[in-house]
C-alpha cells in the first residue's frame, strides 16, 4: 500500500512522526512530506533521514494555503498534529480548539479537494471517548466531522477515517521519558495515582497498525485497536523505587475508556480491533472497552519495553 506513494504527515516532528517516517521508508515510497510548525523538529528529522525520499515543510495545520499545496502532492494524509496535553489545553483553550478542531477540519477539506488523495487518516485519543476535558472534546469533534464528512464536502472515492488510540509508549512529554529524566537528575518520580491503568502500545506497533488500516478501513470508520494495559504502579516500580504520590490532573481518569456503552451499539468487533460506524447498529448488548477489562502487560513485559525504549531513544 505504501510502495510508490506520496505520504503527507501532518505533525511529523513528534515521536510517532519519526517512527512512522522510519517505517514508511522500508516500503519504498515515492516521497514523504514531513509537515510541522517546529523548525527544530524538522531539522532533527532531516539530520536523521536526509532528503532523498523525505521533504520538509515548515507550516502550521491552521494554514489553509499550505495545506492545499501539501495535499495536492499526496496520496495518503496522516494527521498527527495536535495540542496533546490536558493541562496545556486548559492553559490555552482557544489555541487548543484552533489546532485540534479548526486545523483538522482545514486539513480534511484540503485533502478531500485534492485529486491525488486516496486516504485521510486522523489520529484520535481515548480522551475523545466520553470526554471529561477540553482536550478530549477537541479530539471527539473531528472524529464526528470526519465520520459525517460527506455532509461537509463531497469526497467520492476517497476514504477518510479515524484511529482512536490509547497511549504511545514513550512518546514525547509522556510519563516514561518524564520519569527517566527525573531519575537521571536524582529526583523522586512523581506518580499521580498508583492505581491508574493505561492502555499502551509501542510506537513501532502503532505505525504498523496505521499502515495495515489502509487495507481495510472504510469511509467514516472510527477504528479502535485492541491494546494491552500498563499498570502505572508496575511502570513506576520498574523505573525507580524513589516515588512521590501527587494527584491526578483535572479531567484525568483512573481508567481509560476506548469504547463506551453508547458507542458500543454502533461497534463491530474485528480481528485485533473494534470498528465504530455511526450508521450501523449491531443489536448486541452494550459494553465498554476499557483499561479495567483489557488484557494487561506483565511487570516483566513492562520492564522489557522500558529497556527497549532506553536503548532506542535515549
Amino acid at each position: 500500500m505504501l510502495t510508490g506513494k506520496t505520504i503527507l504527515i501532518l505533525g511529523a516532528g513528534g515521536s510517532l512522526g519519526r517512527v512512522t517516517i522510519r517505517e514508511i521508508l522500508k516500503h519504498n515510497p515515492k516521497l514523504i512530506i514531513a509537515y510541522d510548525n517546529h523548525e527544530l523538529n524538522l531539522f532533527n528529522l532531516e539530520q536523521e533521514f536526509g532528503t532523498e525520499k523525505v521533504r520538509y515543510m515548515l507550516a502550521d495545520i491552521t494554514d489553509s494555503e499550505s495545506l492545499d499545496y501539501a495535499t495536492s502532492l499526496a496520496n495518503y494524509v496522516f494527521v498527527f498534529s495536535a495540542v496533546k496535553h490536558v493541562r496545556i489545553s486548559n492553559y490555552s483553550p482557544e489555541q487548543c480548539i484552533k489546532v485540534n478542531v479548526v486545523g483538522t477540519l482545514n486539513a480534511f477539506k484540503s485533502a478531500m479537494k485534492s485529486p491525488s488523495v486516496e486516504r485521510f487518516v486522523y489520529m484520535s485519543s481515548d480522551k475523545a471517548c466520553h470526554p471529561t476535558s477540553l482536550y478530549g472534546t477537541t479530539k471527539l469533534i473531528p472524529e464526528y466531522l470526519i465520520a459525517l464528512g460527506n455532509n461537509i464536502v463531497r469526497h467520492d472515492g476517497k476514504i477518510a477515517y479515524t484511529i482512536r488510540f490509547g497511549n504511545f509508549f514513550g512518546s514525547k512529554g509522556s510519563v516514561v521519558p518524564k520519569w527517566l529524566d527525573q531519575k537521571k537528575h536524582g529526583k523522586a518520580i512523581t506518580v499521580t495515582h498508583p492505581e491508574m491503568r493505561r492502555l499502551m502500545m509501542p510506537m513501532d506497533e502503532v505505525a504498523k497498525f496505521v499502515f495495515d488500516s489502509l487495507t481495510y478501513a472504510k469511509d467514516g470508520d472510527i477504528i479502535v485497536p485492541k491494546m494491552k494495559v500498563v499498570k502505572i504502579k508496575d511502570l513506576a516500580d520498574v523505573i525507580s523505587d524513589k516515588q512521590i504520590i501527587t494527584k491526578p490532573d483535572i479531567g484525568e481518569k483512573l481508567d481509560e475508556v476506548l469504547v463506551d456503552e453508547q458507542e458500543s451499539v454502533h461497534t463491530k468487533e474485528e480481528d485485533g480491533r473494534f470498528v465504530i460506524r455511526l450508521d450501523h447498529k449491531n443489536g448486541k448488548i452494550p459494553f465498554e472497552y476499557t483499561s479495567a477489562n483489557a488484557q494487561s502487560y506483565t511487570k516483566e513485559e513492562v520492564k522489557k519495553m522500558v529497556d527497549e525504549f532506553i536503548k532506542e531513544y535515549r
